[in-house]
């Protein structure tokens, strides 16, 4: 879902950088969509963004939160992509609040699959918040 994601942003002329927990992961994405800038860090990653996109299983959500925690300012707007639950039935929204200080959070949902989204098949895809991401969060 990373490589959709990141290869449909890198189309509209964006500063779209990666962070991965795996080196390989990172070089693999690379090389399909040479565009990205790769970063060594989730600090480096969010640094100077306004947008911040997970899309990693549920079970890894905990740690890349985590390690994007430190930098997440609270002007930043979290987007995700997880399927599924972490650990004691936690939903994405609340490892995400639990870990940072992000609070304006969105999940990009369809039916939405990887494979359509690179293929550049037409699809339908929403983006449900409770918040109105034009405004300053409280």
């Amino acid at each position: 879902m990373a490589r959709a994601v990141a290869r449909i942003l890198s189309l509209g002329k964006l500063d779209v950088r990666i962070w991965a927990r795996r080196a390989e992961a990172i070089e693999e994405v690379m090389r399909e969509v040479p565009s990205l800038v790769a970063a060594k860090s989730a600090a480096e990653a969010a640094d100077g963004a306004s947008v911040i996109f997970f899309a990693v299983p549920a079970s890894a959500l905990p740690f890349v939160a985590a390690a994007y925690g430190d930098a997440a300012r609270g002007d930043h707007v979290v987007i995700h992509a997880v399927r599924g639950v972490g650990p004691g039935f936690q939903l994405p929204h609340q490892m995400i609040r639990e870990r940072t200080c992000v609070r304006k959070i969105g999940v990009l949902g369809g039916p939405l699959l990887a494979p359509d989204l690179e293929s550049g098949r037409p699809l339908a895809v929403v983006l449900a918040s409770p918040f109105d991401f034009g405004q300053p969060a409280s």
